[in-house]
């Protein structure tokens, strides 16, 4: 009776590999994309007639106009070499942009984050800026 028993036991299949584990691993893959994806949302950010490009509002007034430059750095910007906190930036671009200036050449440096220079681009929109251009400080337009 002792040796049916073993017999029982060695005729017994063990899987060799089991999936609940790679399940268990996909499913947290899974929950790690989905909501890191929710976190960042993408969008489109126009920047406007970077390759110099005239259209009929800038075109009308192209012969008095001239460009501003900001220099964006980490949590600044400098215009006309005032150094402005990257939180007054739209109030800066709108008082530029009712005297009369409606182009302006966005200078990123080496310290400048994305948000920084993303910052700047949508207080230009705001501002209801007519021509933008980003360059980087090695002067490579982007």
């Amino acid at each position: 009776m002792g040796q049916a028993l073993n017999h029982r036991q060695a005729g017994k299949i063990r899987p060799t590999f089991v999936l609940t584990p790679l399940i268990d691993v996909m499913f947290l893959l899974l929950m790690f994309f989905m909501l890191s994806s929710q976190i960042a949302p993408y969008s489109l950010l126009p920047v406007g007639n970077v390759a110099g490009l005239s259209d009929e509002k800038s075109s009308t007034g192209a012969g008095n106009a001239f460009v501003v430059a900001i220099r964006v750095s980490q949590g600044f910007v400098t215009i006309g070499g005032q150094r402005i906190a990257a939180e007054d930036v739209t109030s800066e671009a709108a008082r530029l942009v009712s005297q009369g200036v409606r182009s302006f050449l966005v200078i990123s440096t080496g310290r400048a984050t994305v948000q920084d220079i993303v910052a700047t681009l949508e207080a230009l929109k705001v501002a209801e800026a007519d021509n933008v251009a980003l360059v980087n400080a090695s002067g490579s337009v982007r």
